[in-house]
């Protein structure tokens, strides 16, 4: 997995666990830059640098349905709210392979995937990755949702009773969502040339 590249900086990216008040409290998507330490909602961040972002479907009951059985399929719907944090790449964790729904692009990317070689279990099942680039001053808003509101998309190993735990992420008609806000501010040299010329101009009032 790559990791982050993160800068000494002056602006932050604030993850916060925004989701519709019908999703359960067992199962959630979060997000982490540490390969799933923590699910920290503050990172250093600045205008020119790029992240990697990780996605995980977590289980908070240790014998809980997806911690048991696993994640056999899913389908996410990842989408940025302006341009000023884009998209570079967006990649599945193995085992979990494309199965033809997939695409990518700047300022949104889809995850159609399935796993094929028994479904991975745990508390902390990882999804995939993607990288981000914040392009200019601003804020960005990133929105994670089911991409089939038919509430069928995801589904549990084994084959007892119900396969289907979209509901239990997202609520009822998939209509919850888990976002994170991108804040990026200007890098340390372009800063330290606007105090620059704001000295500068101080002290020439001073002069006259």
């Amino acid at each position: 997995m790559k990791s982050s590249v993160i800068r000494s900086a002056i602006a932050s990216i604030v993850f916060g666990f925004a989701f519709s008040p019908f999703a359960s409290a067992d199962l959630a998507i979060q997000f982490s830059t540490n390969n799933g330490a923590s699910f920290s909602n503050s990172l250093q961040y600045q205008e020119g640098d790029v992240a990697t972002i990780e996605v995980y479907l977590t289980d908070s009951e240790v014998n809980g349905a997806v911690a048991t059985d696993g994640l056999q399929a899913f389908e996410l719907f990842v989408e940025s709210s302006t341009s000023v944090s884009s998209i570079t790449s967006a990649s599945l964790q193995f085992p979990f392979e494309d199965s033809g729904g997939s695409t990518t692009a700047s300022d949104s990317f889809v995850w159609d995937a399935q796993s094929f070689v028994g479904a991975p279990t745990g508390q902390q099942i990882l999804l995939g990755s993607f990288d981000i680039i914040a392009n200019t001053e601003g804020q960005s808003i990133f929105t994670a949702s089911d991409n089939d509101t038919a509430n069928d998309s995801w589904l549990r190993g084994g084959t007892g009773g119900s396969l289907e735990v979209d509901e239990g992420i997202f609520g009822g008609g998939s209509s919850g969502s888990f976002s994170f806000t991108v804040v990026a501010v200007p890098e340390p040299s372009s800063l330290m040339l606007g105090m620059g010329l704001i000295a500068l101009c101080a002290s020439q009032r001073r002069r006259r």
